[in-house]
């Protein structure tokens, strides 16, 4: 059976996000740091409160070889927030855009994530979910980085 992909793909998120996040933005591995939270983060393996961190499945062959692995399937959830400024509602809302696109962007002009995954497996963004909390001072957008990882043998 093949070994699964999720490891790598987390690290090479983390990895590629870090070379796009803009200055003051840090990336990390599950949730941000505890304590004084910074006013602007990306978080990978990480939706949220009460969010799993990847969601996935490993699909098994139609016929013939029940023990062996077909494929993985799976999104592996992603955070940027943004509280720093004075900016308010929809200049709020544009800040943290700009830095989302700047991901989302990253990862569709890098579908194999630096190698952690072959061709012909593929990743892109996929579901999101927008919230914006304290009156417009902080907006956060979750999403997943969906793959599907056929084993090549």
């Amino acid at each position: 059976m093949p070994s699964s992909t999720v490891l790598p793909v987390v690290n090479a998120l983390a990895s590629i996000f870090a070379g796009v996040a803009p200055a003051g933005c840090p990336v990390s591995v599950g949730p941000p740091p505890g304590g004084d939270v910074p006013a602007s983060y990306i978080a990978v393996g990480y939706g949220g409160d009460n969010t799993p961190s990847v969601v996935g499945v490993n699909e098994q062959p139609d016929m013939g070889n029940w023990g062996a692995q077909a494929k993985e399937r799976y999104g592996v959830w992603c955070v940027v927030s943004t509280s720093s400024g004075d900016e308010l509602g929809a200049a709020r809302l544009a800040a943290t855009s700009t830095i989302y696109e700047t991901l989302v962007t990253a990862v569709r002009a890098n579908r194999t994530l630096n190698g952690a995954i072959r061709s012909p497996a593929v990743a892109d963004v996929g579901p999101f979910t927008w919230t914006i909390e304290e009156g417009g001072m902080v907006a956060t957008v979750a999403f997943q980085v969906l793959l599907d990882v056929p084993w090549v043998g």
